[in-house]
């Protein structure tokens, strides 16, 4: 390999009270919302070990999970992995595990916006320290009228070959897991998440962490950003979700938005073509502090 190129990884603090904290706030959301349908946590959220405890307990509670795990390289200089779980809760939960399709590659720009400078040079070329398994696409129906499909971050601007098969299925509802920056209508991710839009009319979904949103600088925004998330539908413009500075989650409300829709020889579906649609955010949570005070 040149030597201008090298490979970075990523390796936060481990949190032990991500369950603990997780329940608090799904206990907080139901004074919000009647019911929790599903919880998501963006791109490498999560070690094994968290997610393995946050899906049994939420198999539980009839609550969907759609998470990005990480697995650390080995000792031994092995690569380590970045996928996503897609889990239901059945009768007998259904799990379905989805590999990041492309590593990451952090040129000169993107070490300067992310202020990472100091621990990477700037000259060099650095990619993601992951293992690349066979190439997986899930397109899964929670309803008669809802087919979802969860996206690993650059796998939403692919178009080749990723954005031919999501527009040839045609899912309601794209969900893509990001470690990028704000989730602002000037980025790349709304930039994509139009173009599903569009054609073939899914809504859209994007979610990175606060921690990136806040650490990216890009010479277009000042200051920090805590814009985490950003929905885009068919029926109406990009709408961009900053989280307030004392809260921890954000619960999205989403109807049915039933369509009629015809073929190129004149016939209709009846009009029971469904679209998702946002139609109400609510903020849950506090902050670390806050939260020590409540234990």
């Amino acid at each position: 390999m040149p030597k201008e190129f090298g490979f970075f990884e990523y390796s936060p603090p481990l949190d032990t009270d991500t369950l603990p904290r997780l329940r608090r706030l799904l206990k907080e959301a139901h004074k919000t919302v009647n019911k929790i349908h599903g919880v998501i946590f963006p791109e490498l959220a999560l070690t094994e070990d968290q997610y393995g405890r946050i899906s049994k307990y939420l198999m539980k509670q009839d609550i969907l999970l759609i998470c990005g795990v990480r697995k650390p390289p080995t000792s031994s200089g092995k690569a380590g992995k970045n996928y996503l779980q897609f889990d239901i809760p059945y009768i007998y939960p259904t799990r379905h595990q989805q590999s990041k399709h492309h590593r990451w590659r952090l040129n000169k720009r993107q070490i300067v916006q992310y202020g990472l400078g100091s621990c990477l040079d700037v000259t060099w070329n650095w990619w993601e320290h992951i293992s690349i398994g066979n190439r997986t696409l899930y397109f899964v129906v929670l309803d008669d009228w809802l087919t979802v499909c969860p996206l690993i971050c650059e796998d939403l601007a692919r178009q080749d070959p990723v954005g031919e098969i999501v527009r040839a299925v045609g899912p309601n509802l794209v969900i893509a897991l990001l470690m990028d920056g704000p989730q602002l209508n000037s980025r790349w991710p709304a930039r994509y998440a139009t173009v599903l839009a569009d054609d073939p009319g899914s809504s859209v979904l994007t979610l990175t962490s606060v921690g990136m949103s806040e650490l990216s600088r890009p010479p277009s925004i000042q200051g920090q950003s805590r814009a985490v998330a950003l929905w885009k539908d068919a029926k109406g413009e990009a709408v961009s979700i900053t989280l307030p500075e004392r809260s921890t989650g954000i619960i999205l409300s989403l109807s049915r938005n039933l369509e009629k829709e015809w073929s190129a020889d004149g016939r209709d579906d009846g009009g029971t073509t469904g679209y998702p649609v946002l139609s109400g955010i609510h903020f849950v949570g506090s902050t670390p502090s806050q939260l020590k005070v409540l234990r």
